[in-house]
């Protein structure tokens, strides 16, 4: 027993040790951005200001629909906010990177890289930037999943991101963040995979990743932070042979359970430590914040079925959503001919079941945020990447084509014949 509560004990201590250290990271990189003088990015601010309102405030890329917008508001907003307001500027730095009048529940920590790069560069040009490194981090990705993974997980999660119309998110600051860490964290995981590294240490993982995704983003999709890269642990683990259901269930409790609590420890200590710097009650607007877009009020009230139905129609277009009940019925007749005719399909498919259970986390996080995710379905329909990897990796790892048709072959009369 008491070994046992000396390793929790220090288990304990590497989490906190890791909080502390990440969020005095954030703290310290936000004040030393800060600290560039303004004269330094108003140029370059005031011009990428122009070019914004030349494009407007919610344009459509591709298509006309609602899911085809891109978030210049915000992009706008948050290339205001990295001229520091003059009474912001006169008190520090400190002051400056917890305050940023506005949304300051929100660590804005995406000003770590874009108020450096408005020293030298206009927004258009960011925009190329980021769209080009986010493009080679995805091929890299890409790559990485196709040796370790295999083609079929390639496949899948080039799906995801076509169906969640991917294509306009390199355009936009606002969409870019929460893909940007998302993709680093699915290339850690797989080589934190290829190391051998403990359910400990990967939890670690999930838990500094959840505290990257709170300081960088907007509340846009930041549970594909930790849907993606737990759906590859999740394909590596179902191909080995001690894996077991109760074990992959752990395996996605533990993981999520990590990701949460440095999702929310983060946000949580944001509000502390900026109303201590900044002296406004950060705390209280916060938890207000937080039960309004939980609940809603007025005009801003949403039923379950109504944010279920305005995400869902963000994958699924007009004509795509009249064939919903063929295409759900040919993957579920997949499934049944799979178990039927191919025997190991049946251990296959136990072992898939987590992978299902993912997929429903987008819409767990719609249920309980539904305020929110029903005004900006536009964009949190995103997070259904999660839902369209976790079903198509599921149905690639118990259909087996190629065993099916054999199977059918040997069960035919001209076959029992010879």
């Amino acid at each position: 027993m008491k070994s046992v509560a000396r390793e929790a004990g220090r288990g304990a201590l590497h989490y906190i040790g890791l909080f502390a250290v990440l969020n005095l990271l954030f703290f310290l990189s936000m004040s030393l951005v800060f600290a560039i003088p303004n004269a330094q990015v108003r140029t370059n601010m005031e011009r990428s200001m122009a070019l914004l309102d030349w494009e407007g405030g919610y344009p459509r890329v591709f298509s006309p629909t609602d899911y085809s917008v891109m978030d210049s508001v915000m992009d706008t907003d948050m290339i205001a906010k990295a001229l520091a307001a003059q009474e912001d500027s006169e008190r520090g730095a400190f002051y400056a990177g917890m305050n940023l009048s506005g949304y300051t529940r929100y660590w804005h920590g995406y000003q770590v890289m874009l108020r450096p790069a408005l020293r030298f560069f206009q927004y258009h040009e960011i925009r190329m930037l980021m769209g080009t490194a986010l493009l080679l981090l995805l091929t890299a990705l890409l790559c990485l999943v196709g040796r370790r993974a295999g083609a079929k997980v390639a496949l899948a999660l080039t799906l995801s991101l076509c169906m969640t119309n991917f294509f306009i998110v390199p355009m936009s600051m606002q969409f870019s963040n929460m893909h940007f860490v998302m993709v680093l964290a699915c290339l850690a995981a797989l080589r934190a995979a290829s190391r051998g590294w403990s359910a400990h240490r990967m939890s670690l993982l999930f838990f500094a990743v959840g505290a990257c995704a709170a300081f960088l983003d907007l509340l846009t999709t930041p549970l594909i932070t930790l849907g993606m890269p737990l759906l590859l642990l999740l394909w590596l683990r179902a191909g080995l042979p001690d894996s077991s259901l109760g074990g992959e269930l752990a395996f996605v409790a533990g993981r999520s359970a990590a990701w949460g609590c440095g999702y929310s420890a983060t946000f949580a200590f944001k509000w502390v430590l900026g109303t201590l710097v900044t002296g406004k009650d950060i705390v209280a607007d916060a938890l207000y914040q937080v039960g309004f877009r939980i609940n809603g009020s007025g005009d801003s009230v949403f039923t379950i079925p109504e944010v279920l139905h305005k995400n869902l129609r963000g994958i699924l277009s007009p004509r795509l959503e009249a064939f919903l009940p063929l295409i759900g019925g040919l993957i579920l007749l997949a499934l049944i001919a799979a178990l039927l005719l191919d025997r190991p399909a049946r251990a296959r498919f136990a072992r898939a079941l987590p992978m299902l259970l993912v997929a429903a986390f987008p819409y767990a996080w719609y249920a309980v945020l539904r305020n929110h995710s029903g005004i900006h379905y536009w964009f949190t329909f995103r997070a259904q990447m999660i839902t369209v990897m976790a079903l198509a990796c599921a149905v690639l790892f118990v259909v087996d084509a190629g065993a099916c048709a054999r199977a059918v072959a040997a069960r035919l009369p001209w076959r029992k014949s010879r």
